[in-house]
């Protein structure tokens, strides 16, 4: 007689039950299949990093603000006309993320971009040339290409070296070395001229630096190239008739009207920024004058043992120190400037700087 097999099932119950476990587990991957799907197109982006450097919070300022006193209202701005057709030119620091981040998002709305990318400086007159790969990339890729004016400073270690730049500025030798240097390094980028921000230079070194001026346009121009410079506009001690006869274009820097040698106060308050351009325009020609409009902070200190201790920051680490001291950022009417006041460790701080309201209202002056 032959054995029942093993499996066999007269019932049928297992049959059953094997089918309804097949269709759980299908259904179960499907479910799974659905989910890494969704997962995949459907991803939530997360807040940005907070990557800014650890420091000891600061607190707000013991300074009571009253909302009656027009000094102490909070930030405001007008509108005003946006009809002028203006050529916007810019500076780029290549170490800066901030400005990296700008020039990426309106290199297409720039007409002359400045770039920092050399210096010289020391007794044996260094120049250090350094290409940015982050810039070339954007200028090959720009739908409107600006033009280029690379800037070369005379800055060592965040410090700017007159003394030695007048020694450079003395020696005919030392000066066509440069000359050369410089001109190799615009074939290199394909640039369209050079802006010397030579600054903190002795007045007595000015005549020469005149006279440098004159031998780079010779130089570099018969050779297509721009030949600008940056002009201080708050001294009578710049002959800037003369510069501006010597050069193609002068950058006149209307700010630092309180600057780091300074007690607190206004960077370009507006009443002294509108004496300012129009003293700088009976000397210089429209045409060769672009107007230096500042973007930044001064943050000044008293120091316990007496003196005052000044640190530079970017707009963006004023508002975040304010934000995190809860510091109010209050519009001066009087000034056109924004400050604000806070403690940290103890020690108080007070805060000037230009903002967008700063700029749009100058911008206002410059078109007017």
């Amino acid at each position: 007689m032959a054995q029942r097999p093993v499996f066999f099932d007269p019932t049928g119950r297992r049959k059953r039950a094997s089918f309804i476990g097949a269709v759980a587990l299908i259904a179960a991957a499907l479910v799974l299949f659905v989910g890494l799907v969704l997962s995949i197109l459907v991803v939530p982006v997360p807040e940005g990093l907070d990557l800014h450097m650890e420091y000891p919070r600061p607190e707000a300022s013991k300074i009571v603000l009253n909302p009656a006193n027009p000094r102490h209202r909070p930030l405001t701005a007008s509108r005003g006309d946006s009809n002028v057709n203006q050529t916007i030119a810019a500076f780029y620091t290549p170490w800066d993320d901030a400005s990296r981040a700008s020039l990426e998002k309106h290199i297409n709305n720039i007409d002359i971009l400045a770039p920092v990318l050399a210096s010289v400086t020391g007794k044996d007159h260094k120049f250090l040339y350094q290409r940015d790969d982050n810039l070339t990339y954007l200028l090959q890729n720009a739908s409107h290409r600006p033009a280029v004016l690379i800037v070369v400073q005379n800055v060592a270690q965040d410090n700017w070296d007159g003394p030695d730049t007048a020694r450079l500025l003395n020696n005919a030798q030392a000066r066509r070395k440069l000359l050369g240097q410089i001109g190799d390094m615009l074939r290199a980028e394909k640039a369209q001229g050079v802006t010397f921000d030579f600054e903190a230079l002795p007045d007595s070194s000015l005549t020469a630096y005149l006279n440098f001026i004159r031998e780079a346009k010779a130089q570099l121009g018969p050779q297509g190239f721009a030949v600008t410079l940056t002009a201080p506009v708050d001294t009578t001690v710049w002959n800037l008739r003369a510069f501006a006869g010597a050069a193609d274009r002068l950058f006149l820097m209307i700010y630092d009207q309180h600057s780091m040698a300074d007690p607190p106060g206004p960077i370009a308050a507006q009443g002294w920024f509108n004496e300012r351009l129009a003293y700088a325009l009976k000397s210089v020609p429209r045409d060769k004058a672009i107007v230096a409009i500042g973007s930044y902070a001064y943050d000044w200190t008293n120091m316990p043992g007496g003196g005052i201790n000044v640190t530079p920051r970017t707009v963006e680490e004023a508002w975040r120190i304010a934000r995190e001291s809860q510091a109010q950022i209050v519009f001066d009417p009087v000034s056109g400037n924004a400050h604000f006041s806070y403690s940290q460790n103890g020690v108080d701080h007070e805060v000037w700087l230009l903002d967008a309201v700063s700029a749009w209202n100058q911008l206002r002056s410059i078109d007017d």
